[in-house]
């Protein structure tokens, strides 16, 4: 890719427009706190863009994959860091004071506990049917990597149902 900035042609816009719902079901498995997932879509493709077209990369879906996951991890990790902030300063742990009735809280709560990463491999897995090499060439990572991290979030997740 060019370092230099660019106009968005119009291959940029149909490539765009042909991945968008994928790219879209993905932003909202890796961050499902942010209550607009398309942001978190525009802000990747905004950021590739500045730095060169997306016909210049070879795989632009898995590019774009990669950068949407990497932006929600940071999102994570910023949120985590900013709790932890605020419980310092007012030294005192913080309690989740929302109610516990609805049925299908503690799935969710165990789904957010798991890494950007992990959700998206558990979800191209598992919901879009991907089989583990075309989820580490999306990715990125080896194929072994894919499969060991979807082990591992598995594994959290049964675990946190056996405790409770």
């Amino acid at each position: 890719m060019t370092a230099q900035p660019s106009d968005t042609t119009g291959d940029d816009k149909v490539l765009t427009a042909d991945m968008y719902a994928r790219l879209l079901r993905l932003a909202a498995v890796v961050d499902p706190l942010n209550p607009d997932p398309a942001d978190l879509v525009q802000e990747a493709i905004a950021r590739t863009l500045r730095r060169g077209h997306l016909t210049e990369l070879r795989g632009p879906e898995a590019y774009l994959a990669r950068v949407i996951i990497r932006l929600a991890s940071n999102r994570r990790r910023h949120i985590l860091r900013t709790r932890k902030a605020v419980a310092r300063v007012s030294n005192e742990l913080q309690v989740n004071a929302q109610s516990t009735d609805e049925p299908h809280r503690d799935a969710l709560v165990s789904l957010v506990s798991l890494r950007a990463n992990e959700r998206a491999i558990l979800y191209l897995h598992i919901v879009e049917g991907h089989n583990f090499a075309d989820i580490a060439q999306t990715l990125g990572i080896k194929e072994a990597t894919a499969r060991q991290r979807s082990s591992r979030a598995l594994a959290h997740l049964r675990s946190h149902y056996r405790i409770e």
